[in-house]
C-alpha cells in the first residue's frame, strides 16, 4: 500500500483520547471524521489544466470518510491513477479534487474537510 494511503485513525472517547486503528467505513448514508495525512493536488478547474502539467500538492490531514458512493449528490470521479487511486471532483463545475478513493479498498471515500462546506 502507498505510504500516503495508510490506515485511518480515529479517537475513541471511551479510550481516554488514545488513537485507535480501524479499517471500516460508515455503512449508512453518513460520514465520520478521520485524520489521515495525504498529499492531494491543489484545487483547479479541469478545463484550465494544460496537458501534461505538473501538479502542486497540499498536505491535508482531516477528511470526512464516506462509506457509500451513493451518499454523494454531485460528485464525479476521475479515471484511475497509478492503478489504485481516483480523485473526487465537483460534478457540476469540475473543480477539484475535493477528495480521493483508494480503489483497492471498497466503499471508502475521503472528502477533505478544508475543500467542502455544507449549505442548507
Amino acid at each position: 500500500m502507498d505510504e500516503n494511503l495508510s490506515e485511518k485513525t480515529e479517537t475513541d472517547p471511551a479510550d481516554d483520547g488514545k488513537a485507535s486503528s480501524s479499517s471500516s467505513a460508515p455503512t449508512d448514508m453518513s460520514a465520520c471524521f478521520v485524520e489521515k495525512r495525504f498529499e492531494l493536488p491543489q484545487m483547479t478547474v479541469k478545463a484550465k489544466m494544460a496537458p501534461g502539467a505538473a501538479f502542486t500538492c497540499d498536505t491535508i490531514e482531516s477528511y470526512w470518510l464516506v462509506g457509500n458512493m451513493y451518499t454523494f449528490e454531485n460528485v464525479g470521479f476521475s479515471n484511475t491513477v497509478n492503478e489504485k487511486l481516483k480523485y473526487l471532483v465537483c460534478a457540476d463545475c469540475e473543480i477539484g479534487p475535493i477528495g480521493f478513493q483508494d480503489v483497492t479498498v471498497k466503499d471508502e471515500f475521503y472528502v477533505a474537510t478544508s475543500r467542502v462546506h455544507y449549505v442548507d
